[in-house]
């Protein structure tokens, strides 16, 4: 039993990565997990450092429920199904008019955290910028195409 779901783990490891989808979405992938690990990686010095006291649970849930959210969007978007980029889509575009909301306060107290947001809110452009690339675009009706004349 150990064994198959070892063959399962692995096979969803490989579909995610080398899936049979256009290049612009493996790298959107890369991309994201780049950006994403680096942010986690980033984020434990704060965890350590950025508190005075015990660090909130709430605060370590809504990080590990936004990752969970993220990962299950590329996944979705990985196997094909549109909604999930524009899901995507939709929270980056929220996401940016919060940050120009408060881009009056930008490096003003703390510049490393907001050079990192600028960072991490130009490789988001870049994936929504690939995602909705032409051959991409062309790769989701396709996929939509053979949902349709499936049913």
């Amino acid at each position: 039993m150990t064994t198959n779901f070892n063959k399962l783990n692995f096979n969803f490891q490989m579909s995610f990565f080398y899936g049979n989808y256009p290049k612009n979405i493996r790298y959107a992938i890369y991309l994201w997990l780049f950006s994403t690990g680096l942010a986690l990686v980033l984020a434990i010095p704060i965890f350590f450092l950025g508190f005075p006291e015990p660090i909130p649970i709430g605060y370590i849930l809504v990080i590990f429920a936004i990752v969970l959210w993220e990962l299950f969007l590329f996944y979705n978007i990985s196997k094909g199904k549109n909604w999930g980029r524009i899901v995507f889509l939709v929270f980056s575009l929220f996401g940016y008019l919060t940050y120009f909301s408060e881009s009056s306060e930008l490096f003003r107290e703390n510049f490393l955290d907001d050079a990192f947001s600028v960072f991490q809110s130009t490789i988001n452009l870049g994936i929504l910028f690939l995602l909705f690339s032409k051959q991409c675009n062309q790769w989701f009706k396709r996929k939509k195409q053979n949902i349709i004349e499936q049913s």
